[in-house]
């Protein structure tokens, strides 16, 4: 798969409801990366790569952590996780404290299985950053 949608949504604050603002297929790494800069990412912005791909995800993952991105994360197991850190260090030369930006694998430990629940955890995960709250252990 060469190419992956960048989907931009939008909260309506006084409806609680969110909104696709703009949806684009982009083809390709380049375009990829292009679209996440014309995004233009701000302090209240959350970006997830979700292609597994590494011949997208690392551009696209380099324009987010240069970006005022709050959250950017990507889909994938801790070797997948580790593996792109390395790339991005080595090929980027991202520092360690960019890199550490980098959430992943993306999402609360909830043992989700469906992809129903799978976003669910990546979108607590999201909302927890951005709340700057740590995880209370599970009470009885």
């Amino acid at each position: 798969m060469d190419s992956a949608w960048v989907v931009q949504l939008l909260a309506r604050t006084a409806a609680h409801e969110l909104v696709a603002h703009s949806v684009t297929l982009a083809t390709g790494a380049v375009q990829l990366a292009a679209a996440v800069r014309a995004l233009e990412p701000d302090v209240h912005t959350a970006i997830v790569a979700l292609t597994h791909d590494p011949k997208l995800d690392d551009m696209a993952l380099l324009e987010a952590l240069q970006s005022n991105a709050f959250y950017v994360g990507a889909l994938g197991s801790r070797r997948n996780q580790d593996t792109h850190k390395q790339r991005l260090a080595e090929h980027f030369n991202l520092s360690a404290d960019e890199l550490a930006n980098l959430h992943g694998p993306v999402g609360l430990a909830l043992g989700a299985k469906t992809p129903a629940e799978i976003a669910v955890a990546i979108l607590a995960e999201i909302v927890q950053v951005k709340n700057k709250v740590a995880l209370a252990p599970a009470t009885n």
